[in-house]
Formats: C-alpha cells, structure tokens, sequence
C-alpha cells in the first residue's frame, strides 16, 4: 500500500516538474527571441557616398549592398519589424546602377510582400520602379510581365476600386508586349483585350489584337483573335450609333423640339439649318391668307 502511495506520489511530481518545465521554457523562449528582435535601422551612406568610396565602382558597390539587402528583408519577414528601409536599400543600388535588373524585379516584393501595409508614396515608388524596368529593358519579356503583373495584380489590392482599374488598364501594353517577346503564353492575348474592353478602351483592345495577330503561332488562338476582333469592331459601331444618336436627340430637344425626331434628321442641326426657318417664314407670309 505504502509502495502504491510513493509511486503515485512520484508520478504526480514528475508531472508536476515536466508542467512547470514546459512554462518557464516558454517564458525564456519568449524572452530570447524578444531579444533577438531586428532593429530596423539603415546604416549605409548616401549613393554618392558609396561612389566615392568604392572608388568609381558603381556597380560592385552596388552588388556588394544587394546580398545586404536580400538579407535585411529576409529576417525581417520572420518578424515584427516594419522594414521601412526596403526602397531605401533600392534606391541606393539604382543610383549606383541604374541597370541593375534584380532590383527591378524584388523592389515590388519587398514593399508589397512585408506584414506592413505600404503607404501611397511607396506603392508611387514601387509602380514608378517597374515601368522604369521595363522602359529600360524594352527587349526583356520577363521585365514588361513584371510591370504587368505589378499593376494588375499586386498594386490593386491595395488602392481603391476606381485607382485599380487604371492600374489593370496600364498593365495590358505591359502583358502584350511580354506575349511578343515570348515571356507570356499566346492565349493572354485574349484576356488582354477582354479586360480592356470592360474598362471602356474596345478601341485600345481592337489597337492591340491587331498588332500582335501577326505574332501568334497557335491556329487556334488566331481564330480566336480574328473572331474577337469582328465582336469588337461590331460593338464599338453599335456604341458609336447609339452615342450618335443620343448626341441627335440632345440636340432636337435644345433645337427644335416642336418638330418630329425624324423631320428633325432631315433639317439636320441648328448650324447646318439656321437659315432654313427664315426662309420658311418668308414663305409663309407670302402665301394669302384666306
């Protein structure tokens, strides 16, 4: 019986020490890693600094910051830390380089990948960043997907609806011209234009299919276009009649609203018709009256 009650006894303080392990483990856990916590600080000096003391060897100074930077946003990202200085670092390697492609590629990811929300001056830097590339590189499909990409699908989770859509609208040339160089797949093609038909610009997407129908291999995706293309010329003449029309109508009512719509068609606006009713009053009163 004794025996029973030592091993219970043993048992339950075995237990008892293994919880209050467990505890102060976890305090001190916390405690280091609280410790460990990355100062978000910038060390480096300005841009023409840098020149000075490489001795004119922009673009080693410049690669020599890049593992630095990669670095600073990777522990970073597995913490807390707001890392404000990510364009900071960007800048710098730009002004040393201003080809330096790799930056052009992961300033969008650094500022729009981090737990903090971006602010609208960086989200400016981040689109300014990306069309830069691809002004750069014009010959470069992989920077012209990268500043699609960047306006359409990243930069618009974070603006309001109506700044979206001219985001999504400006990305379009972008993916075309990343479809030319064979860094898109040719079916885009088709999205491209479906999407700047929804916003408005069928003209724009009509400008478009025509200019890259000439690149496309596959059959199919070429049918495809030429269907699309008569879809779109179609609409664009039967909003270009109904605006006309509605134009015609604005216009009989501020001109001649006494007069039928179809009597109007054929007197036709106020500046063609003007001296028409003198003439008819003339007329008028040339005729006896009974």
């Amino acid at each position: 019986m004794k025996t029973s009650l030592r091993t219970l006894a043993l048992g339950a303080a075995l237990v008892a020490a293994v919880a209050l392990g467990s505890t102060l483990r976890l305090g001190a856990m916390d405690r280091y890693l609280a410790s460990r916590t990355l100062e978000d600080v910038y060390y480096l000096p300005p841009a023409d600094w840098l020149e000075v003391l490489s001795l004119g060897h922009r673009e080693a100074a410049a690669s020599g910051i890049y593992p630095l930077s990669l670095v600073y946003f990777g522990r970073g990202f597995g913490t807390d830390a707001p890392m404000r200085y990510v364009l900071q670092y960007a800048k710098t390697m730009l002004e040393l380089d201003p080809d330096f492609q790799a930056v052009y590629r992961l300033a969008p990811i650094w500022v729009l990948y981090r737990k903090e929300k971006p602010t609208r001056e960086e989200i400016e830097a981040v689109a300014d960043y990306v069309r830069e590339g691809a002004r750069r590189f014009p010959d470069d499909g992989g920077m012209a997907w990268n500043a699609g990409a960047t306006l359409a699908y990243e930069i618009t989770q974070f603006v309001p609806r109506d700044e979206a859509e001219k985001y999504e609208a400006e990305a379009q040339p972008y993916f075309a011209r990343a479809i030319e160089l064979g860094a898109a797949p040719e079916w885009m093609v088709l999205s491209t234009a479906d999407k700047l038909s929804k916003l408005g610009q069928k003209e724009r997407a009509v400008e478009q299919l025509l200019r890259l129908l000439p690149t496309i291999d596959d059959e199919a995706t070429r049918l495809l276009m030429i269907q699309r293309l008569e879809e779109l010329r179609a609409e664009a003449d039967y909003e270009g009649l109904v605006q006309t029309l509605e134009t015609l109508s604005a216009k009989h009512q501020a001109e001649f609203p006494y007069v039928p719509f179809d009597f109007y068609l054929v007197l036709g606006p106020a500046e063609i018709s003007a001296p028409f009713p003198d003439a008819l009053l003339d007329l008028l009163e040339r005729e006896p009256r009974p």
